[in-house]
């Protein structure tokens, strides 16, 4: 199954009201693990397992960085750093993905529902932008971005069952629960909105 239709153009950047994302790469390594480093409770239940582990390192994280960017220029999958209009500060990270890497991920079948060149999203923010709602604004900005600039059939997002937040935000920005899938590798149970 094809994730992203291979002459499609791939955006460069997402600018929102108080959010500028960007390719994630080996330049936003610090910025990055400041941001997951400082929410890695938060993000162990999003994550469904136990990343960022307590002992995660800066240069585990440059491993990351490269990976993220090799799949990236691939087209294998797109993962993008959320930051601060001036880029001084990291808020987030979205990841882009096809569904066979992501029953892959958390050892799952692929849905029945599955189309080609659907793009599976996971996003998150760091605790401190919650208090402004910088998941909201970035999910309303995501939601309006796959529509007018990427060349999916279909946009999804997944959360884990335990994000109870993310759930109602993509409830309250209009998505419907497509499907529930297992996880067999991260055991738990991840919900489909589209």
């Amino acid at each position: 199954m094809n994730f992203y239709p291979a002459t499609a153009p791939v955006p460069s950047e997402l600018r929102t009201a108080n959010l500028l994302l960007h390719p994630l790469g080996p330049e936003h390594v610090e910025r990055d693990y400041d941001a997951f480093m400082s929410s890695r409770e938060r993000l162990r239940i999003w994550s469904g397992g136990s990343w960022p582990s307590d002992d995660f390192t800066l240069a585990m994280n440059m491993d990351d960085m490269h990976h993220h960017r090799g799949e990236h220029v691939r087209r294998e999958a797109f993962t993008y750093t959320v930051m601060s209009p001036d880029a001084s500060v990291c808020q987030g990270c979205i990841y882009i993905n096809g569904w066979e890497k992501f029953a892959r991920q958390i050892q799952a079948q692929v849905p029945d529902f599955a189309e080609e060149y659907d793009g599976i999203t996971s996003y998150w923010v760091r605790d401190s932008a919650l208090a402004a709602d910088l998941d909201k604004e970035l999910l309303s900005g995501l939601i309006a971005w796959f529509a007018a600039s990427w060349q999916f059939n279909r946009a999804v997002f997944v959360a884990n069952i335990q994000q109870e937040r993310d759930i109602a935000c993509l409830t309250e920005a209009g998505l419907t629960r497509l499907a529930t899938v297992e996880g067999q590798r991260y055991p738990g149970t991840f919900y489909i909105y589209g």
